[in-house]
């Protein structure tokens, strides 16, 4: 039987300048540091001997799977709590005060299916809200794809941990170790996209290595856009950014009305302060481009005055004179450059 406590897991291969950093966070926070290496070539292995006993390495013949790298070095584990922790990622300073504390809470309150996601900051302004790290060993929870992996288990839940703080530097790395990674990386996803063609979250990763111009990117960007609302749990986070970012999209395209009635029908579900900032984007763009619309023919109209025939017998005129400051509004939107 695993003992209480908790086993921090580390994958690397050829993370020299990374993870020693990674490794330093989790000293006297975790009860146990676990590395797996898959296949280093740099001064990684050396680095990883400097430390003994404090880690347990273990090393695996890469094959083009990080959830399988994952799901097998969480089986070596002691312990029957994990931590995942990427080589290049550390546990941010002021998370370390209180970060035992936060880990026994959890596992007084868990109740068998929740997974907790640290908050991740990128260190580039983004940051990652929903990146299930923390969880407790069991046979039905497993990590699935062969890159963008994830935890994937019936009836779990994903909770949000603000008290304990990731920083991540993948993103801040050399370009060239980035195309290096990308390249990989899609290479990979496309693989995982064969085995699992109708699984929205390996569509939503393609984005990233697509070009935003060409028709793949538009057809997986209108494969989202038609999906039913509200979002099924277990796509709505990826929908949701596809359909905000879709919205987007249409309107930089010049098609507000199309935009307009995407965020109309997001906003009838989702009223959040982003989604509502872009419902009222998309409808005044909308109604902007009907008043251009509305305004050009009757500009074609009062072109045309002078070619028509006056109705001697029509003895209601108009007071034309009562709408003067309107026809003045008229004339220099007609002649301006907002109907052109």
């Amino acid at each position: 039987m695993q003992q209480q406590g908790i086993s921090a897991v580390i994958i690397c291969r050829d993370e020299q300048r990374t993870i020693a950093a990674a490794i330093d966070s989790l000293l006297g926070l975790v009860d146990e540091i676990l590395v797996l290496d898959t296949g280093s070539t740099d001064s990684t292995l050396d680095i990883l001997s400097g430390y003994g006993a404090a880690i347990t390495l273990h090393t695996r013949r890469w094959n083009d799977d990080f959830s399988a790298a994952r799901n097998f070095a969480i089986t070596q584990t002691r312990y029957r709590w994990c931590l995942m922790l990427d080589a290049d990622e550390y546990i941010a300073s002021e998370s370390r005060p209180e970060f035992r504390r936060t880990l026994i809470r959890l596992m007084h309150e868990d109740h068998g299916r929740t997974l907790y996601a640290p908050l991740i900051d990128n260190l580039n302004g983004t940051q990652l809200l929903n990146n299930a790290r923390l969880f407790k060993k069991r046979p039905s929870l497993r990590y699935y794809g062969r890159v963008h992996e994830y935890l994937r288990e019936a009836q779990s839940e994903i909770r949000f941990v603000p008290e304990i703080r990731i920083h991540h530097t993948g993103y801040l790395t050399d370009s060239e170790h980035q195309k290096h990674k990308h390249q990989r990386n899609w290479t990979l996803l496309q693989q995982q996209m064969a085995l699992e063609p109708n699984n929205l979250r390996w569509q939503y990763f393609a984005l990233r290595y697509l070009p935003d111009d060409g028709p793949e990117y538009a057809d997986i960007m209108r494969n989202f856009a038609a999906l039913p609302l509200p979002y099924d749990s277990q796509w709505e986070i990826y929908a949701l950014n596809i359909k905000a970012r879709f919205i987007h999209w249409l309107l930089l395209r010049g098609e507000p009305h199309q935009a307009f009635q995407h965020a109309e029908a997001l906003y009838q579900h989702y009223q959040s302060r982003e989604v509502t900032t872009l419902y009222l984007l998309a409808r005044y763009l909308n109604a902007r481009e009907k008043f251009r619309e509305e305004a050009w023919i009757a500009y074609q109209l009062q072109l045309s005055l002078n070619d028509l025939e006056s109705d001697d017998y029509l003895i209601e005129r108009a007071d034309i004179g009562s709408f003067r400051h309107a026809l003045a509004e008229f004339t220099q939107i007609a002649n301006g450059n907002l109907l052109r």
